[in-house]
């Protein structure tokens, strides 16, 4: 009787580092990846036009994000190559690259965002920003927004020309929810 017990323990133990396995497997397959790549149809660059006369520029490329924003008199540059990695990887543990970049979509309130940050960034949330098609003089226009990347307001419009964003700047879009400007 006891060897019997003791075989069919061994059966069971051997199914389950068996089953043990397989799990192991199926969820290293599913790990979540960066984006390789920004969307072709945010390739371009994006103009806001603030109240002091000057453009923020948002500009997306194949492997490349960069910003120009003005804030109280001061320009800030921020440029980045997007590089591909597993998502769940903590960033301070990687090697340095301050100027590597990670994107990934994420959907925050029913809404698709795109998340920009940096490499080795383990704080703070980066910047969020989201495409949509909305109604200007009867014409429907590609923006870009950008979230306070605390919530999913939007506190800036982005626009395809200058013109757009100069005529535009101050505009708020149905069922949008807004923040304040910094």
């Amino acid at each position: 009787m006891r060897r019997k017990l003791n075989a069919g323990l061994l059966v069971l133990a051997i199914v389950v580092l068996l089953l043990s396995s397989i799990t192991k497997r199926s969820s290293a397959a599913v790990t979540t990846m960066t984006l390789a790549d920004f969307p072709v149809s945010w390739q371009r660059t994006w103009y806001h036009y603030d109240d002091n006369g000057a453009y923020d520029t948002v500009t997306f490329k194949t492997h490349q994000f960069r910003a120009v924003e003005r804030q109280s008199g001061t320009t800030y540059q921020h440029r980045l190559q997007v590089h591909q990695r597993v998502l769940g990887l903590n960033p301070s543990q990687l090697v340095r690259h301050p100027t590597w970049a990670v994107a990934r979509q994420r959907v925050m309130s029913g809404v698709n965002w795109l998340n920009v940050r940096s490499w080795n960034q383990l704080l703070g949330t980066g910047w969020d920003f989201k495409v949509s098609q909305q109604r200007l003089m009867g014409q429907s226009v590609t923006i870009l927004s950008q979230t306070s990347s605390c919530g999913t307001w939007a506190y800036e419009h982005y626009f395809t020309s200058q013109q757009l964003a100069r005529r535009y700047h101050d505009m708020h879009f149905p069922g949008e929810v807004y923040g304040t400007s910094y």
